[in-house]
């Protein structure tokens, strides 16, 4: 699947389309203590396989990396809206991040903090 596709998966679960449980499960939210500069801070966490921004979670979102590749997905915690994308960066992305984030929940995010 693309980084989009991926996306809509979630935004899928989130909007209950693919049992009502999941959404709650996947955004129960456990904090991790990011810095506050981090693209899902503040009150960054974990749930289900999923990163969280928020108490309650406004974002839900899960990421990956490989050998000179980034992708993330980020969704509404409502599933009404989505973003996926792909750097072609090695490590962590904050960038990639702040950009699907920014798209999700119309904040400025794009400027790295």
């Amino acid at each position: 699947a693309t980084p989009d596709e991926a996306a809509r998966g979630i935004a899928l679960i989130m909007r209950n389309e693919l049992g009502s449980a999941l959404p709650e499960a996947m955004s129960k939210t456990h904090l991790v203590g990011a810095p506050q500069n981090h693209p899902m801070s503040p009150e960054a966490g974990y749930g289900l396989g999923l990163m969280t921004r928020g108490l309650p979670p406004v974002v839900v979102g899960h990421g990956g990396q490989g050998p000179g590749f980034n992708h993330f997905a980020a969704v509404s915690s409502d599933g009404s809206r989505w973003c996926g994308d792909t750097s072609a960066q090695e490590g962590e992305d904050q960038d990639l991040i702040r950009r699907c984030v920014a798209a999700v929940t119309n904040d400025d995010l794009t400027v790295s903090q």
